[in-house]
C-alpha cells in the first residue's frame, strides 16, 4: 500500500535558481583525440577494439572520457541512425545507448533522454 505524503507548503522559485541545483554533469569531462586516418583504437580490458569510419555512411566520433579513463564514449553515426558505445575500459564491457548519457555528480549514475529525432520503438 502506498502511503500518502501530503504537502504543506510550497515556495516558487525561479527557473535559474530551479538550474542551480539540477544535480547532472555532462560527460564530455576529458575530450580525448583517439581517432587517426578515420580509426579509433581503445583498449578495453584484454580487448583491443577498433572503430573504422565508411566514408559517407559510418562514421565515428570519441565524445569523451570519464574518471581518468574508466568509461569512454563512442558515438557511432550512420546514415539514418546512431548510436554511443559506452565502454567500461578496465573490464572490457560495451553497452550500446539510443542517447549520449549524462551523468550524476557520483559520476556513476546516467540517464538517457530519446531526442526528438528518433523514431526506435
Amino acid at each position: 500500500m502506498l502511503k500518502k505524503t501530503i504537502i504543506k507548503k510550497t515556495i516558487p522559485i525561479t527557473k535559474v535558481e530551479f538550474n542551480k541545483h539540477i544535480p547532472v554533469i555532462d560527460l564530455i569531462t576529458t575530450p580525448f583525440k583517439l581517432k587517426s586516418h578515420g580509426i579509433i583504437r581503445l583498449k578495453a580490458g584484454k580487448k583491443n577494439l577498433v572503430y573504422k569510419d565508411n566514408g559517407e555512411f559510418l562514421q565515428y566520433i570519441c565524445e569523451g572520457d570519464l574518471n581518468a579513463n574508466s568509461i569512454a564514449v563512442i558515438h557511432e553515426i550512420e546514415t539514418n541512425d546512431e548510436h554511443y558505445y559506452l565502454i567500461n575500459r578496465s573490464m572490457g564491457k560495451i553497452d550500446t545507448l539510443l542517447e549520449r548519457p549524462i551523468f550524476y555528480m557520483d559520476k556513476k549514475s546516467f540517464i538517457c533522454l530519446e531526442g526528438s529525432a528518433t523514431d526506435i520503438d
